[in-house]
């Protein structure tokens, strides 16, 4: 295309400009040269920061998903005001108050606080029953508060 051509060396592809080439060329492959080199020696992530202070020990949901009656309140918040208790939860975490009934959201929770479970899972949990996935948010982020750990 632009007359380039590849040279293996070991592992990786370098990008040379050929001889000849006029100027316009010559810096266009010095620009895609750079730029291949400097991607190439690039270290991959292999963990992802953290969110403010972050508990390290792994625990458990403080409640059940079904255990909407250990807490009347929030169980009737949710199911007259759903969009209600989504902003208090999304408030508590201090998130957009858009974001409070989201899968992002009981992912973010989840790992926040060291709780078992996967992406797939909290899919599962906030599509079949969204109204029980965030009473159980809730009354943890209540539970927690009380016990000093959020």
């Amino acid at each position: 295309m632009f007359g380039l051509q590849l040279r293996s060396l070991g592992p990786m592809f370098i990008l040379h400009p050929s001889r000849g080439q006029r100027d316009s060329q010559s810096r266009l492959v010095f620009l895609l040269y750079t730029l291949l080199n400097s991607v190439l020696k690039m270290n991959p992530v292999v963990s992802q920061p953290g969110y403010g202070s972050v508990v390290s020990a792994s625990s458990d949901w403080q409640t059940g998903t079904f255990d909407c009656f250990d807490d009347i309140g929030i169980c009737l918040c949710g199911t007259f005001c759903f969009t209600c208790l989504a902003c208090q939860v999304a408030a508590d975490m201090n998130e957009c108050c858009l974001c409070g009934s989201t899968v992002a959201m009981r992912t973010l929770y989840r790992t926040r606080y060291g709780i078992p479970g996967s992406i797939c899972d909290d899919y599962m949990v906030t599509l079949c029953c969204p109204l029980c996935s965030l009473c159980q948010i809730k009354r943890d982020i209540n539970r927690r508060r009380a016990n000093r750990t959020f």
